[in-house]
């Protein structure tokens, strides 16, 4: 994904089309830093708080009238806690644009 894709997320029975825009991006960054979250995630040290942040950020974004705390709660209901990291992978491939491997990443050629 990157800006000017739109993406899903049901909330409470209802489906709400999110903009991803620099409008959304920069309203999210105002609370979190979507790099170090993305850094954080890599290193398995999410902030679930943060995650709760960029949901609820995404959902106001599309009109849904959401309290913050109902998406943190929304976030713990099944007990388990893979679902955050889940929920933050999910999340931050929405906001950075799919990043191509390029041909020679580093890869030692053993023919030489």
């Amino acid at each position: 994904m990157a800006i000017g894709k739109r993406v899903e997320i049901e909330w409470n029975g209802q489906t709400y089309d999110i903009d991803i825009n620099m409008r959304l991006i920069n309203r999210i960054e105002d609370d979190v830093n979507l790099l170090k979250l993305a850094q954080r995630l890599s290193n398995g040290d999410v902030p679930a708080s943060h995650v709760a942040t960029v949901f609820y950020l995404m959902l106001r974004s599309a009109g849904a009238q959401v309290k913050e705390s109902a998406v943190w709660d929304a976030m713990f209901k099944s007990g388990e806690s893979e679902n955050i990291v889940k929920a933050a992978s999910m999340a931050l491939q929405c906001f950075f644009p799919d990043v191509e491997t390029p041909p020679n990443s580093g890869e030692v050629d053993a023919k030489k």
